[in-house]
């Protein structure tokens, strides 16, 4: 396990003095998929992702218009799957969807099954859907199978290492303010569940 110490925060200072105007995201368009989960590219410049067949994206792609395809939500489940498992490369990765969790995703810890919320499949913005997976994606490859049983400590320091590597990603600033501020609250929350006192956070 990776060791947690005061200088891995400085990413979170540096978070808190964020201002407004840098919160602006760099946006890649609106990203397609096909139903088997495989990417088609970008259009326009909303951040939304969207499911279309191929020839209904070149013609979307030929006039460089950005227009509705099928959402997150109402794809079938082998579609969403599909997509998750892009992060996942040469993994066999069980995932499930299920409707009370309390939170969006997380994943076993001795078997890597990974579960989504139902609200997960609501969202549209890809730069904060890709960021959940990611999360989950280095639990995978780096906390699966890693002891035989983990303590409350275990888990609070697997999960501070993993937020922190995420905060840490380029990808991480493309992604809503929203989304921001709440993995702003989860990580103050697990700092606190890990001992380090509020004006320690703040600093």
């Amino acid at each position: 396990m990776k060791k947690i110490s005061r200088k891995n925060f400085e990413s979170l200072r540096e978070f808190n003095q964020l201002e407004e105007e840098n919160l602006v995201k760099i946006k890649g368009g609106a990203y397609y998929y096909d139903f088997e989960g495989k990417r088609l590219g970008t259009i326009g410049n909303s951040s939304k992702l969207y499911f279309v067949d191929k020839s209904t994206y070149d013609q979307f792609k030929a006039f460089n218009i950005e227009v509705f395809g099928t959402s997150f939500k109402d794809v079938s489940e082998s579609t969403k799957i599909a997509f998750i498992k892009n992060f996942f490369p040469g993994a066999d990765v069980s995932i499930f969807s299920i409707e009370e969790v309390n939170s969006i995703a997380y994943i076993d810890l001795f078997n890597g099954a990974l579960y989504f919320s139902s609200d997960f499949f609501t969202w549209r913005n890809f730069n904060d859907i890709v960021d959940v997976i990611n999360h989950e994606t280095y639990h995978y490859n780096n906390h699966v199978g890693t002891k035989d049983e983990y303590s409350a400590a275990d888990i609070v320091a697997l999960e501070l290492e993993t937020l922190m590597y995420q905060l840490n990603q380029p990808g991480f600033k493309q992604t809503s303010e929203h989304h921001q501020n709440i993995f702003k609250a989860q990580l103050v929350m697990q700092m606190q569940n890990a001992g380090w006192a509020d004006e320690k956070i703040n600093q």
